[in-house]
């Protein structure tokens, strides 16, 4: 082949244009720079202008399109608004209620704390006396909460 002939696919490409430049459907997918070199010439025939016939069917399709309604969505971003402001009226107050202060602990009795003392020496009757202690204090806690 010499460079003066086409190739197929240059074949292909003008045919595509021509079709493009007409206004028909090419056969299969064109390549993209063939239709933008078409719609870069009708521009420039055109002036820029929209043939009549393709602004009718334009304002056709803009009028069948269902218009957005402003309306609603101030009543759904109104309604999302008064139901953050109620759950932050409900929810502040029960957060800042204050809670019941923390019983306080009874004091140790002195014997409780001599166990203690005698356990940390070591031996199996300090350790016994210690559970015991433990037990009577134990108590006394427990009875002091039970009455709360």
């Amino acid at each position: 082949m010499s460079d003066d002939e086409p190739t197929p696919e240059e074949k292909r490409e003008a045919e595509a244009l021509a079709r493009a430049l007409e206004g028909q459907a090419s056969d299969g997918p064109a390549p993209p720079e063939v239709m933008e070199t078409a719609a870069h010439m009708r521009y420039v025939q055109s002036g820029g202008a929209l043939a009549p016939e393709r602004a009718a069917a334009l304002a056709a399709t803009l009028k069948s399109a269902p218009r957005a309604r402003p309306g609603r969505a101030w009543l759904v971003g109104g309604i999302a608004g008064l139901a953050a402001a109620t759950a932050l009226v409900i929810m502040v107050p029960l957060t800042m209620r204050r809670s019941q202060p923390a019983a306080r602990a009874p004091r140790p009795s002195l014997s409780l704390l001599r166990a203690q003392a005698n356990a940390t020496r070591g031996g199996v009757q300090a350790l016994a006396a210690l559970d015991a202690e433990m037990r009577a204090y134990r108590a006394q806690l427990l009875s002091r909460e039970a009455r709360r």
